[in-house]
């Protein structure tokens, strides 16, 4: 049980983040770090004015969008989407619970989410049409790996038949030189 707990906990929370080759899965990184900024902020804002449950949603999310951040999975970006419209639409039903301040402060918080759905919808489309997180190419087959191993050899190899016949042609004309000052 507590090793299955630990698949789930590292496949979710990697110990260092995913490599990414686009520019579009290094927007959706940077969008993902901000959101991350903002419900931490929100969170403390709950705690402080608003009140414990919508304090629950916030820790929830940043969770969320903390490990959306490290690994950028498919199926974690669109849940963290499911996540923030059944906040929207839980906020919209739950905004006559709240008083004054409270009821600012919710209000600002159901429109930021709001504005992270539309930030990271579109910018997950965009990292989705440029291929993920893998780029246009995709994954590579074994065969087109070590086709790349093989060119990379023959280059090292030229390169190295290129650099003795440089050295030869340099020993050659250092002797030319030394007859011909002679």
């Amino acid at each position: 049980m507590t090793q299955t707990l630990r698949r789930i906990f590292f496949k979710l929370y990697p110990a260092t983040p995913k490599v990414l080759v686009t520019p579009e899965g290094v927007y959706l990184r940077k969008i993902f770090k901000w959101n991350l900024i903002l419900h931490i902020l929100f969170f403390f804002i709950c705690l402080i004015l608003i009140g414990f449950m919508p304090m629950l949603g916030e820790i929830w999310l940043s969770l969320w969008c903390y490990s959306c951040y490290l690994c950028l999975r498919e199926w974690a970006v669109i849940l963290y989407m499911a996540f923030l419209v059944i906040n929207i639409f839980h906020g919209i039903g739950q905004v006559f619970l709240f008083k004054e301040y409270s009821l600012l402060f919710y209000i600002i918080n159901i429109l930021f989410y709001v504005g992270a759905l539309y930030y990271v919808a579109f910018a997950y489309k965009d990292f989705r049409l440029s291929g993920g997180i893998h780029g246009k190419e995709g994954k590579k087959t074994k065969t087109e790996k070590q086709k790349g191993l093989k060119e990379q050899l023959v280059d090292a190899a030229t390169s190295e038949v290129i650099k003795g016949a440089v050295n030869d042609l340099e020993k050659g004309a250092k002797k030319v030189i030394d007859k011909v000052s002679k």
